[in-house]
């Protein structure tokens, strides 16, 4: 079986659609690839660490302190960080030629100077997948960077860091990790001017809930709904961007003349 993937490959076969797909053969895989998979349910993945998050020697401390020699390689272990260190993480990530990503899913917590020091990253990926929980003055500043901002570790949010969220992200932002939203958060997430905005790990959602993310300009990823009633299907007709479906399992066909009658909604293939 495969032993390694790419983010191209990764892609693909999150649309799978079938009963299962094994893949816990991968030896090595890289935790933004990993991201995409486990938006499908259906994937089986090994039990392995990310590629990203287990380079080089683990130091004696998780923590990079200030008279340890500082690499762009300790990015990848690293739990906590200075507003010092993260401005030369930034600063040496681009000078390493790594601008295209920076990766920093190893670490668990994070204030407002340090957030203010890594949205001035100027590549395409800022990855904080390891992040659990912010306030809206992290949030704030987070907000500011101008890549695509991951915060799939994220398992709630309350209305003022989804406020603050959407204030200035202009590119992408994925939010996987939360399982359900209140009208508030939806309310306000809906004002973000972003791209996209990934709900991927939402399971379900009402038609007051789609009442309110219709309304944002955003393309909408909703991959992680497996079913949705009419009236939710109804809501969707009002978006104006595409609203990606694909985790879509039984849907009657009532619900899916609705859902076609919306070129912009993205189905799996077998409803197409």
């Amino acid at each position: 079986g495969l032993s390694e993937i790419n983010t191209s490959v990764a892609q693909e076969l999150a649309k799978f659609q079938g009963a299962k797909l094994r893949l816990v053969g991968l030896k090595s895989i890289e935790a933004k690839t990993l991201a995409l998979l486990k938006v499908n349910p259906k994937i089986a993945l090994p039990n392995i660490q990310p590629q990203n998050d287990s380079l080089g020697s683990t130091p004696a401390t998780n923590k990079v302190t200030g008279n340890q020699q500082f690499r762009v390689q300790n990015k990848s272990i690293v739990k906590s960080l200075t507003i010092e260190q993260a401005a030369e993480f930034v600063t040496e990530t681009g000078h390493a030629g790594q601008k295209q990503e920076l990766n920093l899913d190893s670490l668990t917590e994070i204030n407002q100077g340090v957030a203010r020091e890594l949205a001035k990253f100027q590549g395409k990926f800022l990855l904080l997948n390891g992040l659990t929980s912010i306030d809206e003055k992290v949030a704030a500043e987070l907000a500011k960077v101008q890549g695509q901002l991951y915060l799939t570790g994220l398992t709630s949010i309350d209305e003022k860091v989804a406020m603050e969220l959407a204030k200035k992200i202009k590119d992408r932002i994925r939010l996987d990790g939360l399982t359900s939203i209140s009208k508030d958060v939806a309310k306000n997430l809906a004002t973000i001017q972003a791209e996209s905005l990934g709900l991927n790990g939402l399971t379900s959602i009402d038609k007051i809930i789609a009442r309110e993310l219709v309304k944002t300009k955003a393309a909408l990823g909703l991959n992680g709904l497996t079913s949705i009633d009419n009236d939710v299907a109804k809501e969707f007709l009002e978006h104006k961007k595409a609203i990606w479906l694909l985790g879509l399992k039984s849907i009657d066909e009532e619900i899916l003349q609705t859902l076609k009658s919306n070129p912009r909604v993205r189905l799996p293939p077998k409803y197409k």
